[in-house]
């Protein structure tokens, strides 16, 4: 895993990552979207990590993103893994970027063969 704020390319180009804009001015990238309550499934391809290496979530096959607390990855290490099938439920947004859900309950898939 590697963890950066700066990429410079070999051409010289940097790239730097200067977290959310806290301007409290909104753009035409900032959408406002009240969380709803969904239910998602699919397969695990991809774990996600906090900026200390801990299990903070994973992405589906579906490309929706996982969010799970800090407290709780390391106990939901096996439903975050890779190739895990599983079930969620949480409160999310959907827009033009794709589909995030905070989890509240995961099971495994027992549909998913």
């Amino acid at each position: 895993m590697i963890s950066a704020v700066s990429l410079t390319a070999s051409d010289g180009r940097t790239l730097i990552d200067d977290g959310p804009q806290h301007s409290g001015a909104s753009g035409p990238e900032t959408l406002s979207c009240a969380p709803v309550p969904m239910e998602v499934q699919g397969v695990v391809t991809l774990s996600l990590h906090g900026p200390k290496g801990e299990l903070r979530g994973a992405v589906l096959d579906d490309g929706t993103s996982l969010r799970v607390p800090p407290h709780a990855g390391e106990a939901l290490r096996e439903y975050l893994t890779p190739g895990a099938s599983i079930c969620a439920w949480g409160r999310g947004i959907r827009n033009r970027f794709g589909r995030v859900v905070d989890i509240d309950e995961i099971a495994c898939w027992v549909d998913a063969a």
